[in-house]
């Protein structure tokens, strides 16, 4: 089986050196492309026999599954690039773009034919370097026997469980996000384990082991953690305490944070062609995306989402946030598409609000 996978920055990257680790595929069958041979000379690097370029509609000729790892706002251009070459019958592709829904990415596929080809849509997080990886995978137009070759793949990768494309958001926040927040908890309390007398190296390797080790019982056990929880906790001991006091006031200080803020989110399309005109299919901008709330005197309060970046014209820009951090006490805000040249607001959505915790 031959795979193409284009964009090999981190998440792209990772998928084919985990690819190779896991012994099933030889570097060789594996094509990356990417605009910076930076990007490319780091596969090199790490295995010689990786196939690089910077053609995309070249790369896919012979590949079995095309899998598109760019930036969000790139994948429109890239599937205008690969559309014509794509052998719908024969080629399945897979895109790690979160956010873009099937219909959205159907639609880029389907400009010049009503032919639909097998689709995926992936979210894995950030443990695919280590090929440790919670992906979920979502199927459209595909077989079953299509769907088995995908799961197994991204199962090299960690484990790959196939879902519902409406639970892509909800496993977002379980694990690609919620890697961070275990993360997170690592650090809190290693930093405690340093205010108790431990050298940080030490108390890290303890919080690392003890995770794993509670982890470990889970997976051996298929127990439910109170089960294990109640192993460790005596009446009036010291876990008991511990534990109630993370249910009065959250296991880190960055939950008590979370506290003062808002939460909102937003999932929709913003074309550039009705600004841009007749022209836009040969003109680019420079756009910003960013937050726009009032404060409690009134004043308005600017956050921005994403930083200046040129875009194509005729390129639909994703406006994909599943968690907006708004100002405190601040149930609406309005999401702005900024021509940054011209100070120029191109589109707004308004969001609503609502309080954490």
């Amino acid at each position: 089986m031959k795979i193409t996978i284009i964009g090999a920055g981190n998440i792209g990257g990772a998928i084919a050196r985990g690819l190779v680790r896991g012994g099933v595929f030889n570097a060789s069958d594996i094509t990356c492309t990417d605009l910076m041979q930076a990007n490319l000379d780091r596969l090199l690097s790490a295995d010689a026999c990786f196939n690089v370029s910077q053609d995309n509609p070249t790369a896919i000729q012979g590949a079995d599954l095309v899998v598109i790892a760019v930036k969000t706002w790139r994948v429109e251009a890239v599937i205008d690039e690969i559309r014509g070459t794509l052998d719908y019958e024969r080629q399945s592709v897979v895109s790690v773009a979160a956010g873009i829904p099937f219909e959205r990415l159907l639609r880029y596929f389907t400009k010049d034919a009503e032919v639909r080809p097998a689709l995926f849509r992936v979210i894995p997080n950030i443990a695919i370097e280590v090929s440790s990886s919670m992906t979920f995978i979502a199927s459209c137009n595909a077989t079953p026997e299509q769907e088995k070759v995908v799961v197994d793949i991204f199962n090299q990768l960690g484990m790959a469980m196939l879902i519902k494309e409406e639970l892509m958001m909800a496993g977002t926040a379980l694990a690609s996000s919620g890697i961070a927040f275990a993360l997170r908890y690592i650090r809190a309390a290693s930093e405690g384990g340093v205010e108790l007398g431990f050298y940080p190296d030490q108390a890290k390797e303890i919080v690392l082991k003890t995770v794993k080790g509670a982890v470990d019982l889970l997976l051996t056990h298929g127990s439910n953690p109170e089960t294990e929880i109640d192993k460790v906790t005596t009446p009036g001991g010291i876990t008991i305490r511990g534990l109630n006091k993370m249910e009065e006031e959250g296991s880190t200080q960055a939950q008590a944070e979370e506290n003062h803020y808002y939460i909102g989110s937003i999932d929709t399309t913003c074309s550039l062609s009705n600004y841009i005109g007749p022209a836009s299919q040969t003109s680019s901008v420079k756009i910003s995306i960013r937050l726009k709330q009032k404060d409690a005197s009134g004043a308005e309060v600017y956050t921005p989402l994403i930083s200046p970046r040129l875009v194509v014209g005729s390129q639909d820009i994703p406006i994909v946030f599943p968690r907006i951090r708004g100002a405190y006490g601040v149930e609406n805000g309005t999401v702005e598409v900024v021509d940054v040249e011209k100070d120029a607001v191109i589109a707004s959505y308004p969001v609503s609000f609502f309080p954490v915790g």
